[in-house]
């Protein structure tokens, strides 16, 4: 997307990557449930929410060219951050995603990225990693894949060249605690 675009970050919290897009001419709103990890660290420069996504996403005015988020839907409604009157809901992965796909524009974009491998699990309050047919039912579902990467966390056993893993090899990785295989997916909503 071009500058100017309006961008979403849902879980905006970890990594400075909304306060970078809005450095560089983005038009940025980003929502987390928890409060701004950096907010002593670099003054705020976007729209920045903070609550539950799904409950919020009814709430923003307009649509976005883009939407990216990184390592977030494994968590949602797992009730990982301990959030006062976290949501407990083993399906809050496909509402977030439908709630994304609502907020883009025809033809706009999703940057989103989740654990992968062998099976679906859902590992105690802290994440879930999707087989290939979750991925789809949960987390694709409406979109149309763009391209797709898949990668590894240091150490996890899984051939790869430079980080990149094949998509058989991603697969057929047996899940398990952390280190994992991500897969990074470029999704587009249809016109």
């Amino acid at each position: 997307e071009p500058p100017g675009a309006r961008v979403l970050e849902v879980g905006a919290n970890q990594e400075p990557l909304a306060r970078i897009l809005a450095d560089n001419g983005y038009s940025v709103v980003g929502i987390d449930l928890r409060p701004d990890d950096y907010a002593n660290c670099w003054p705020l420069n976007y729209a920045r929410l903070e609550g539950d996504f799904v409950r919020l996403a009814p709430h923003l005015a307009g649509s976005f060219d883009a939407i990216v988020c990184t390592s977030a839907l494994e968590h949602f409604g797992l009730g990982t951050y301990g959030i006062p009157d976290p949501v407990k809901d083993p399906d809050y992965d496909s509402k977030a995603v439908d709630a994304m796909y609502g907020l883009l524009r025809p033809g706009g974009t999703c940057y989103v990225t989740v654990p992968v491998g062998n099976r679906f699990i859902v590992w105690g309050a802290h994440w879930r990693a999707y087989d290939k047919q979750s991925l789809q039912e949960r987390i694709v579902r409406r979109f149309t894949i763009v391209k797709q990467v898949f990668f590894k966390s240091a150490g996890a056993g899984v051939p790869d060249v430079d980080g990149i893993v094949q998509e058989e090899d991603a697969w057929g990785y047996e899940v398990g605690d952390h280190p994992h295989v991500t897969f990074f997916g470029i999704l587009r909503k249809g016109v």
